[in-house]
């Protein structure tokens, strides 16, 4: 090979790798943001990291929202307006809390339970049962005085939310109905089904899927006096 040739060659190839390096520079983060040249490229990002880490911060139900404010509150209502069955859950037990904000015992108790039942209503349409059972309490009070005096009581939804309840083998509903035996003085001659509604109970009570509110119903019924005739 003449060393014409060779030089010819070794000039190609260097341009050749000249072309390369300057399709790679322009191919990385340096090259498509010259002002990022000498901070290693990939710092380009850090900004849209830092957006997004205090977005998570300040997102819903995050640790700087206190809990038990009126702020956490308005949280979880906003979070249930956008169809969060959860965050339904969580407004109508603050709204219905002796610990709520003080804003929200500013308003009347009719107000406070309609508002809860509100988003009761939105967690159930998703398919929440804890929802239905705490939607029931409400439409259905177990005072009758309360249920008669109540503007939002509603015993028809009350019976709706019990069969949806029932059928689904929900043990709040079931707790619900047991209560009603024994309780309610339509069945007050109705010892069969004190009895059964006390066997109930009982056989429910050790279940780890109680809900804290059909739990507190369970120990009532279980310590009070007509099933301790019957059991």
């Amino acid at each position: 090979m003449s060393h014409k040739l060779v030089i010819i060659l070794l000039a190609l190839n260097g341009l050749s790798l000249s072309v390369n390096a300057q399709n790679s520079k322009s191919n990385s983060p340096a090259g498509l943001f010259p002002a990022a040249a000498g901070l290693g490229g990939v710092e380009i990002v850090e900004p849209q990291i830092k957006t997004t880490i205090q977005r998570i911060d300040e997102s819903p139900g995050s640790a700087k929202v206190a809990a038990g404010t009126m702020e956490e509150f308005l949280v979880f209502e906003g979070l249930c307006k956008k169809g969060d069955a959860k965050g339904c859950l969580s407004a109508g037990k603050i709204l219905t809390s002796e610990t709520a904000p003080k804003e929200i015992f500013d308003l009347s108790s009719t107000q406070r339970i309609n508002r809860a039942i509100r988003s009761y209503e939105t967690a159930i349409n998703s398919g929440n049962l804890e929802a239905a059972e705490l939607a029931y309490d409400l439409y259905y009070d177990s005072n009758l005085i309360n249920r008669q005096l109540n503007s939002y009581t509603d015993k028809d939804r009350a019976n709706e939310l019990m069969s949806l309840m029932l059928n689904k083998q929900y043990p709040g509903g079931q707790i619900r109905q047991a209560r009603e035996y024994i309780e309610n003085p339509e069945y007050a001659l109705s010892l069969g089904k004190k009895k059964e509604a006390c066997q109930t109970s009982s056989q429910l009570s050790s279940r780890s899927d109680l809900t804290a509110s059909t739990k507190k119903i369970v120990e009532d019924l279980n310590s009070g006096i007509v099933c301790k005739i019957a059991n």
